[in-house]
């Protein structure tokens, strides 16, 4: 008798192991594919089932990503047509704007200033746009990160200089220095630089 009920208990044990196996295979699978789609894989797609309810889940979980795709489709289409669409605009503006440079010292002091904000506004539309349209660049695939070494604190030195006139104490950790990442210059700076006048604006200025 306590043979066959270890033998029984191992049976059983091994059934439900089995049958738990299967039962749960189909949705690892559909956990396998939440993380790809959350992590930018938007063509990844959940399996049919045999199973009518786990079917169900994956019919719904599919129709999920087809409209997350397209939506990020058209987002994407309408970032770059706005991009393009400005410009046009803003080549025009800027060039007016270098006419009237070229004329500042014999304006008055209010209408210099004036001029001034004009031009700051220009530049900062400008790389707004250009921000915009790689951005949109990205999202179609035509666009790639230029890689190569740099050094971390180097890089952070140079793009806080480079960014902003007001004196911004760095203190770079021990640990990073001399540290040597592959990284896109000119984007990572443009992050670092963007940080900066975001902290301008919006903050107490960058600490």
């Amino acid at each position: 008798l306590l043979a066959a009920a270890l033998l029984a208990t191992m049976a059983g044990a091994a059934v439900g192991w089995w049958a738990a196996r299967r039962v749960l295979r189909p949705l690892r699978g559909v956990s396998s594919a939440a993380q790809a789609l959350a992590s930018g894989r938007l063509e990844t797609r959940v399996e049919a089932s045999e199973d009518a309810d786990l079917a169900t889940l994956a019919d719904s979980f599919n129709n999920m990503a087809i409209a997350l795709e397209e939506r990020i489709q058209r987002d994407a289409r309408f970032a770059s047509n706005v991009s393009h669409e400005l410009r046009s605009p803003l080549m025009t503006l800027a060039a007016s704007i270098e006419v009237l440079q070229n004329q500042r010292d014999d304006m008055p002091v209010r209408a210099r200033a004036a001029l001034d904000l004009m031009v700051a506004d220009i530049e900062r539309f400008q790389q707004l746009v250009e921000d915009l349209l790689e951005i949109s660049r990205f999202d179609a695939g035509v666009m790639h990160l230029d890689l190569e070494a740099v050094r971390v604190d180097e890089l952070v030195l140079q793009a806080v200089a480079n960014s902003t006139d007001v004196d911004v104490p760095v203190d770079i950790d021990a640990g990073l220095a001399g540290v040597v990442v592959k990284a896109d210059k000119r984007r990572l700076s443009r992050v670092i630089a963007n940080l900066l006048d975001n902290a301008a604006k919006y903050g107490d200025g960058a600490t």
